[in-house]
């Protein structure tokens, strides 16, 4: 996952794109780092829903890098269990450099 350059700037701009272009924002990026040399990348996502009571599904979300090959690149996707069915707003989202899980907590190294 580590480039020259990094992965998530070009993954920031374009799930940017695709927030901006939906009727309400659900999800926003909250904060970004890149880490030095392209390890311990990191995007914080927060879940914003329609409402302070209100919850969002990201089963099946893609938060994908676009850079380079429009249909390659490097991605991560929800899983399709429970835990991602209703989200509540206001929760903060932490998603981490795959190549950089050796300082994580094993409940943060994977998206299920």
């Amino acid at each position: 996952m580590a480039r020259p350059g990094g992965i998530f700037v070009p993954l920031i701009l374009a799930f940017s794109v695709f927030l901006f272009a939906q009727e309400s924002l659900l999800v926003v990026i909250n904060e970004f780092g890149q880490g030095k040399g392209g390890n311990g990348e990191w995007v914080e996502l927060l879940v914003v829903g329609t409402g302070p009571c209100s919850t969002v599904d990201l089963r099946n979300w893609v938060l994908r890098d676009y850079q380079g090959d429009a249909f390659g690149g490097v991605y991560v996707k929800f899983a399709t269990i429970e835990v991602w069915r209703a989200v509540p707003a206001g929760t903060l989202i932490v998603i981490y450099n795959a190549g950089d899980t050796g300082n994580l907590p094993g409940s943060l190294s994977k998206l299920s």
